[in-house]
């Protein structure tokens, strides 16, 4: 049984429009990520950066961000602050 020609049509623009709105939200997230590892390389304090910002972005959302952004020179560096001392 096969699908009529106008289903099939829809199905294929649904199907592009959820792969490019997919694409967008992975180009979002890595343009957060990078803008809250910098507020963090400017302000080295998750909570107060997460405190700047609105309130979707919390502590876990800025330390996730700098864990995935961050190059591993930055690693020394978080082992030396208190917030990321106990998370090694």
């Amino acid at each position: 049984m096969q699908l009529t020609e106008t289903l099939m049509i829809s199905a294929l623009e649904a199907e592009a429009a959820y792969q490019t709105l997919r694409g967008d939200l992975v180009s979002a997230k890595a343009k957060r990520d990078t803008v809250l590892y910098a507020a963090w390389r400017e302000v080295p304090d998750a909570q107060a950066v997460a405190r700047q910002l609105p309130k979707t972005v919390t502590v876990s959302t800025v330390r996730a961000a700098v864990l995935r952004v961050a190059p591993p020179a930055d690693f020394e560096q978080l082992a030396l602050l208190p917030e990321y001392a106990d998370q090694s």
